[in-house]
């Protein structure tokens, strides 16, 4: 069966234009029962969806590219409620991604309202044949496999291909009109932090900024936890003008300079800047789309480039450098003229170290700059790496790190250790500090002694302070001095470790409730 649906894939790959349903078709594989489902009161079956065009979304929680996906089949299924039935199948990378629980985390954060099935051990995966994610596979209400599709599609190529099988099928008087109704995932009680993912600190005021992504706002506090304001309405959307009537989208990154703090959009695409002392946002790049082509190294006018997730960003030398997550380069917008350009990475997903525009990144998320470098983790290859900023000599190089499919929980020398999936990072002196988020862990890279060791965590999900803290999908950290702020992320809390005494502690915010 499964020689089948990979003969009758790379058939229909080769081909354009409509769909072809042949005479003879090749029937889907089963969805296996005994697995985990999410958004739904029981397992379901190909079977028993006779009548219903099915799409199944071969995705991964830690898979910038399978993000993007999921906002097109909301909307696809939004339009044909009656004949569409999506099913997502998450396909671990790591070991930590096989349990259920952060799979669950994750459909809450992304906001997933369709069913999801935990394939924790690749079963449906290898049914299929796949070799990558995203994959979209199309079956028509026989059950008859019609199309695989590798890699991100927009919504009007999958709403053509949609379309077409239900029109076909619905002349004949083959739909199943009668909707399936989804059970939505079971949220714990609203906290006042909701998956926080991005901390600034701006040492001039002493505040800390905070990306309170999952309630789609920027909290400003004062370092001794005191609520000084809320940016934002606290709902999904975009809006630029007062504190109080800006709009985002699950906002990550943060930077700080002088009366400005800029944010990294993620999900509206833009970039932000916040007056602090008029108190109003506005967007200074992206017009809301996401880009299909690789970026040139000149996107000309800021405000009408197109960007692809962008992540994190920081100032260095008046211009403003974003890990552009979805492209898998850095960008840099030049305040001078108002253009953003590429700046680093040849929009293949790899690592490979090199001249600037030549290198090969994978999903870089997270962004620091000292001694004229800018420091970055590139998540999908569970690395730390560096970029010059001089954009005619500049080279990207790895300080730890292997590969794509090289990751782990390791300390030794800076060739030895592995690090899994890390998301922030922060650079004091020759000490590079990171939130090694799959491992749930801070970890220290030290330049000086070429060593990695582990600052905080057990390595296990967990949520304690002390001198045996834990951790659960940490993100961003943020220095001040002898304290580290950590964005605990699913643990929807912010921890401040000092670097002095080793010990961590809560960070509460007085006053500051849900939306």
């Amino acid at each position: 069966m499964r020689l089948l649906a990979i003969i009758f894939s790379l058939f229909l790959l080769s081909g354009c234009g409509k769909t072809q349903i042949p005479a003879v078709t090749v029937k889907a594989p089963e969805l296996t029962e005994s697995k985990d489902w999410l958004n739904t009161s029981k397992p379901l079956k190909l079977s028993e969806l006779k009548g219903k065009v099915v799409l199944l979304d071969f995705w991964n929680l830690s898979c910038v590219n399978c993000f993007h996906t999921i906002p097109i089949l909301k909307e696809l299924q939004a339009r044909y409620p009656k004949e569409l039935v999506i099913i997502g199948v998450h396909t671990p990378k790591y070991d930590s991604e096989k349990d259920t629980k952060p799979l669950q985390e994750a459909v809450q954060r992304l906001e997933m309202d369709y069913p999801v099935v935990n394939d924790n051990d690749n079963e449906i995966w290898t049914d299929y044949g796949l070799k990558a994610y995203p994959t979209i596979v199309l079956i028509d209400p026989a059950g008859g496999l019609v199309k695989m599709m590798i890699g991100e599609r927009s919504y009007q190529q999958l709403d053509q291909q949609v379309k077409s099988v239900i029109d076909q099928f619905k002349a004949n008087g083959q739909i199943d009109e009668k909707p399936l109704v989804a059970k939505s995932e079971s949220t714990p009680k609203d906290t006042p932090l909701r998956f926080p993912e991005k901390l600034c600190v701006d040492s001039k005021r002493k505040m800390l900024y905070i990306a309170d992504s999952g309630h789609n706002r920027i909290i400003v506090s004062t370092l001794d936890g005191k609520l000084v304001n809320v940016i934002g309405t606290g709902k999904i959307g975009f809006a630029d003008g007062s504190y109080a009537n800006a709009a985002f989208h699950h906002p990550r990154g943060l930077a700080i300079d002088g009366d400005s703090l800029y944010v990294a959009d993620t999900q509206n695409q833009r970039l932000r800047k916040i007056d602090l002392k008029n108190q109003t946002v506005s967007t200074i790049s992206g017009d809301g789309q996401l880009t299909e082509i690789l970026a040139p190294p000149d996107f000309g006018d800021a405000k009408q480039a197109r960007l692809n997730s962008p992540w994190d960003l920081i100032m260095a030398n008046n211009k403003l450098y974003v890990t552009m997550a979805g492209s898998h380069q850095l960008y840099v917008l030049y305040f001078n003229n108002n253009h953003i350009y590429a700046f680093a990475g040849s929009g293949d997903e790899g690592l490979r170290d090199g001249p600037l525009l030549t290198a090969d990144l994978a999903q870089p998320s997270g962004i620091a700059f000292s001694a004229n470098k800018i420091y970055f983790t590139d998540s999908e290859s569970n690395s730390v790496r560096t970029a010059d900023v001089d954009p005619k000599s500049g080279k990207v190089q790895t300080i730890v790190g292997k590969g794509l499919e090289d990751f782990g929980d390791m300390d030794g020398t800076l060739t030895k250790a592995f690090l899994k999936h890390p998301l922030g990072l922060a650079v004091a002196g020759n000490k590079i500090y990171v939130a090694d988020t799959l491992n749930h862990k801070i970890r220290t890279i030290d330049l000086s002694t070429k060593m990695v060791s582990t600052l905080w965590g057990s390595g296990k999900v967990g949520d304690a302070v002390g001198d045996y803290p834990q951790f659960n999908e940490p993100n961003g950290v943020a220095l001040f001095g002898q304290d580290m702020y950590i964005a605990d992320t699913n643990n929807n809390e912010i921890k401040v470790g000092n670097l002095s005494t080793g010990r961590v502690t809560a960070f509460k915010i007085k006053g500051l409730a849900p939306p």
